[in-house]
């Protein structure tokens, strides 16, 4: 609990930062660093560290603006449009200067701070850096040390998990400001996603095997259900040869269902009439989240919302709850084919042709012992009977990679739950 007090409290006095050193950075193009003006922004700056100093414990917290993408000791920073379009400015004007990481300490004066505002002043005005490579005593600046997502354009395993993690910490935002009442901007959020739908086309493998993931010591929460499900939805939506409109209605429907958690088709959508601004994707995504309600109710309905409800389903099964443990993904495919879980056979079977009967991310034990995670599918008829495997190592790394297609006299013992392995994906 302190720790989340403690993190809610960076986010806050992040943007505060940002918004401040932002308005430094406007201003000093216009007055000089002993105006007025450029004195409160100071001021106000001043006042978020030592709110920020008070209430945490720590001794410095760092900013890194990369690109597009925002962090505060060393976790996304949930933004709004407003907050990101001044993040956007302030990371352009930065990374013109060969600059991104700012790290403010403890003990800042007015007096270090000032100085800083003067060095600033003549880097606005004339364009080149006048900034002291050694920092302002409580105030350092460097290059970022982190990497944004085009650090990963041709990693699409460690994008992956970028990006997820990404998505659900803008997610977990997402419900937080629904719960106090509020409808934030999906720009983020539907930015987001659309890295993910565009990564899915050539590397939806990666995806699947992070959206099976499962922290064995407790339940799945609400985002991290919700973010798999979309995960699942677009997958599904590119065996079916879904457009890119079809699929971001799946994933934001996926990710907008999980705002109310009523059964009733009419319920579900009420939250979605408080977002303004979806255009042409309000009547699709309104109707998808619609009859994905009706259809786990035995109702009928689109094809959108019936792909959708098969998706839930799916997660849903593979998903720890307090009252039961995670089902494993081949059996959650078998149970969705006999109809339980309120599945539509129909749907049900084509999601099945979709997952195989061992889908990626599944964890395999096989006869000589060890255990292995189901990383792709093969060629062929039997491709997806006998997939491609990656051996999981002491450590819980994924290992060697060998097809079982090559290796007949290597038999599938058991098929456990994701949450029954210790599987360390981010430093494979």
């Amino acid at each position: 609990m302190i720790e989340e007090q403690t993190d809610a409290r960076a986010q806050t006095t992040a943007m505060e930062l940002i918004f401040g050193v932002h308005s430094l950075v406007r201003s000093l193009a216009l007055y000089d660093a002993n105006n007025d003006a450029i004195k409160r922004v100071m001021e106000s700056i001043l006042a978020s560290l030592d709110g920020y100093f008070t209430e945490a414990n720590g001794e410095q917290i760092k900013l890194q603006l990369l690109e597009e993408e925002f962090f505060v000791n060393g976790k996304l920073l949930k933004v709004d449009a407003k907050s990101y379009e001044r993040a956007k400015s302030l990371a352009d004007f930065l990374i013109k200067h060969e600059l991104g990481e700012l790290v403010f300490f403890r003990g800042m004066t007015a007096e270090q701070l000032e100085q800083f505002a003067r060095d600033l002043g003549e880097t606005v005005r004339t364009g080149s850096s006048h900034l002291n490579p050694s920092g302002y005593g409580t105030l350092t600046l460097s290059k970022s040390s982190g990497q944004s997502v085009s650090a990963f354009r041709f990693q699409p395993d460690k994008l992956a998990i970028y990006v997820y993690g990404g998505l659900l910490d803008l997610v977990d935002r997402l419900y937080f400001e629904h719960n106090a009442g509020r409808a934030p901007s999906l720009l983020l959020v539907r930015r987001t996603l659309q890295l993910v739908i565009d990564a899915m086309k050539t590397n939806s493998g990666i995806y699947q095997i992070v959206a099976a993931i499962r922290d064995p010591e407790k339940p799945v929460d609400v985002t991290r259900q919700r973010v798999s499900t979309a995960i699942e939805a677009i997958g599904f939506g590119y065996y079916l040869g879904l457009e890119a409109m079809g699929l971001m209605t799946l994933a934001l429907g996926a990710l907008l269902g999980g705002l109310s958690g009523s059964r009733d088709p009419d319920a579900a959508v009420e939250p979605l009439y408080r977002f303004a601004g979806l255009g042409d994707a309000a009547m699709p995504l309104t109707l998808a989240v619609h009859d994905c309600r009706a259809a786990r109710m035995g109702k009928p309905g689109g094809v959108p919302g019936r792909m959708l409800a098969v998706s839930e389903i799916y997660v849903e099964l593979t998903s720890a709850t307090e009252e039961r443990p995670a089902m494993a993904p081949p059996k959650a495919i078998q149970a969705m084919l006999k109809g339980e879980a309120g599945a539509e056979k129909g749907p049900a079977r084509l999601f099945a042709d979709y997952k195989g009967p061992l889908p990626l991310g599944s964890p395999l034990k096989l006869s000589n012992g060890r255990v292995s995670v189901v990383v792709a599918h093969g060629k062929g008829p039997r491709g997806k009977e006998r997939p491609i495997v990656a051996l999981l190592t002491p450590d819980g790394k994924l290992g060697k990679r060998l097809s079982l297609a090559d290796y007949p006299d290597l038999a599938i013992e058991a098929t456990p739950s994701p949450a029954d392995i210790r599987l360390n994906l981010a430093k494979s």
